[in-house]
């Protein structure tokens, strides 16, 4: 699921249109995350259980750095689907990596 923020800790608050349809897929779906923007880090932390690949405050030109870390988040654990939360960034970006890896 690729987001434009997720909750830093689990006491941190975000929008509740992801956090709450992320852990609905939880119950039926292994679920990892991957944040574009909030919070501001570059890290791998898990939430509510949940693993999340928080890329920092992505830039639409690092791209490039958004594809290599799936890349290697791919091909440590390949990815069966992309999803993309909002229709801006987290859009573009799933659609450029559904068709780079040739996943739904």
């Amino acid at each position: 699921m690729i987001v434009p923020g997720f909750p830093a800790s689990d006491d941190d608050w975000f929008t509740p249109a992801v956090t709450d349809t992320i852990m609905a897929m939880k119950l039926l779906h292994e679920v990892t995350v991957i944040t574009l923007s909030y919070p501001g880090l570059s890290a791998e932390y898990t939430v509510n259980g949940t693993t999340v690949l928080s890329l920092g405050r992505l830039r639409p030109v690092s791209l490039v750095r958004l594809l290599k870390r799936i890349y290697r988040l791919h091909r440590s654990k390949p990815l069966d689907l992309i999803h993309a939360f909002w229709a801006t960034r987290p859009g573009v970006a799933g659609t450029l990596l559904s068709r780079i890896f040739r996943i739904p």
